[in-house]
């Protein structure tokens, strides 16, 4: 009896824990069907068998057919809001764009500046030979297309424009260059010029002196720093009126005067006006003739006619006006002294002042102010 209590517990328990197992199988089989709802994606639950010892269960997931299954959602429809610019950033825009406007009015400066000073230099050195040739036609070649792999492609940088102060440093620097070069012309060229002078001289202190004319030119060479040295010629014709002596009769009455000059000037340069000042110094020669035809009836040594010799130095100052590149017109005023002077009639030296009033020409002061014309080379 024993034994048979015994197997009669052993099967109830085996009836027991089959009955547990497949209560745990449809609550596996019914949990695993929700989350595949709740997920949208629907497979196919088949009953799991029971595996027996040594079997293996494979279970397939069978896609869903159609739309089946498949949640559908509401058609969503997205609209930007627009957008209403401030008035600060209309600001900005604008100034950004006046800046660009600006920047590109630079550059295009600086190009015309460059064509012009490369024009300029191509005329210096090759003179007409640096004209373009008429422009042939040239028919477009045809595009030659060439297949690059992908991985070789590089993307080309891209060009940067340039800012204010770079387009601001090139013009400095294109400036300087442009002036250094002028200045660098005008010193490796010392320039002669002739010039011709129409005017009159005059003694200002002789009373009896009467000025006619006076002309002359000189040569010279106007150096890079401002400076000319030149020399001049200058005659001069007076007349001068009775100054009576002993017998009431006059000695001289006309003057021959020659000047032979050499003068330092200093210039400088505004637009087209060059004033200058400086100093002469130089050599005259009188020549007094027609003496009275009673003089030599009375006193002997009056001959036709006497000559003086003399040293003289002045300052000059004046003014020349551009014309051209190679001409010039100006005035120019010398007032000049004695230094020292000899004669060969002693009505011009010692008995002229003894005897007559006054006191020898060659002792007065002068000036002489003249119109010149001046040609450069």
């Amino acid at each position: 009896m024993r034994y048979k209590h015994t197997l009669t517990w052993i099967a109830g328990l085996v009836i027991a824990s089959h009955a547990f197992a497949q209560q745990g199988e449809a609550i596996d089989t019914d949990l695993q069907r929700e989350i595949t709802r709740e997920s949208g994606n629907v497979q196919a639950v088949t009953d799991t068998p029971v595996a027996k010892p040594g079997q293996k269960i494979v279970i397939l997931n069978q896609q869903p057919v159609g739309n089946q299954g498949i949640q559908q959602q509401p058609t969503t429809h997205v609209e930007a809001t627009p957008l209403t610019e401030s008035r600060a950033a209309q600001m900005r825009r604008v100034r950004e764009n006046a800046e660009l406007q600006t920047e590109q009015k630079i550059v295009e400066k600086l190009e015309k500046s460059r064509l012009e000073d490369e024009q300029r230099r191509a005329d210096r050195l090759f003179g007409n030979k640096m004209e373009a040739p008429e422009a042939q036609p040239v028919t477009p070649a045809a595009p030659v297309v060439q297949m690059v792999p992908a991985q070789q492609v590089q993307q080309a940088p891209q060009a940067q424009e340039p800012s204010i102060s770079d387009v601001k440093d090139e013009l400095v620097q294109s400036v300087r260059a442009e002036l250094a070069a002028q200045k660098e012309e005008r010193k490796s060229k010392s320039r002669t010029y002739m010039s011709g002078a129409v005017g009159v001289t005059q003694y200002q202190d002789a009373i009896n002196v009467e000025s006619n004319y006076a002309t002359g030119f000189s040569v010279g060479t106007l150096l890079d720093s401002g400076l000319a040295v030149e020399g001049s010629f200058t005659y001069s014709n007076f007349y001068i009126d009775p100054v009576y002596w002993y017998r009431s009769q006059s000695v001289y009455d006309e003057l021959d005067q020659y000047n032979i000059d050499v003068a330092v000037k200093y210039s400088l340069p505004v637009g087209m006006l060059r004033p200058f000042v400086g100093a002469v110094g130089g050599y005259t020669y009188r020549k007094y003739t027609e003496k009275n035809i009673y003089a030599d009836r009375y006193w002997s040594g009056v001959g036709k006619e006497s000559k003086s010799d003399a040293f003289d130095v002045g300052l000059l100052a004046g003014l020349d006006v551009q014309i051209g590149d190679n001409f010039v017109i100006g005035f120019e005023y010398r007032y000049v002294m004695n230094i020292t002077s000899k004669t060969d009639s002693p009505y011009l030296g010692n008995r002229y002042r003894s005897v007559n009033i006054g006191r020898p020409l060659e002792d007065f002061d002068y000036s002489t102010f003249a119109v010149v014309g001046k040609i450069l080379f």
